[in-house]
């Protein structure tokens, strides 16, 4: 939402603050800081969506946990190799849904590894490898 400069008085209620939109030496707009942060917010799911998209897609198995061990991230082709639904998966403990430690591993070492393992009478080989930002790894 922009509002140009002439509407600003009767636009807004006092004590909303403003942030001006700015092109190179010229003021552009304004907007309040609710319907910037409610834009950027939007932004974000939609990116969000994009690559949720995208890893349900894939027909590889896909699972990330956090720091913590917890998972943040189960594909569809997951929920088939676990027998167990996105929702039932999302926000549990790896090793209450696997048997499987090495993302654990992982998380404490920061190396990569491939592993050939068994699941419901199954082989899988697997690759596991960390997410750095920079070289920072990311707990």
């Amino acid at each position: 939402m922009i509002i140009h400069h002439e509407s600003i008085p009767t636009a807004f209620p006092l004590h909303t603050t403003l942030l001006i939109i700015e092109q190179p030496a010229k003021t552009f707009g304004y907007i309040d800081e609710r319907h910037f942060y409610q834009a950027v917010a939007q932004q974000q799911q939609i990116r969000t969506h994009h690559y949720d998209t995208i890893f349900d897609a894939m027909s590889s198995g896909l699972v990330a946990v956090n720091n913590e061990g917890i998972i943040t991230m189960f594909n569809h082709a997951a929920e088939a190799l676990y027998s167990l639904k996105h929702g039932e998966a999302m926000g549990k403990f790896l090793l209450d849904v696997s048997e499987s430690d090495g993302l654990l591993r992982v998380l404490k070492t920061g190396k990569g590894h491939v592993e050939k393992y068994a699941l419901q009478d199954r082989w899988f080989i697997t690759y596991r490898e960390p997410i750095y930002n920079g070289k920072q790894l990311n707990r």
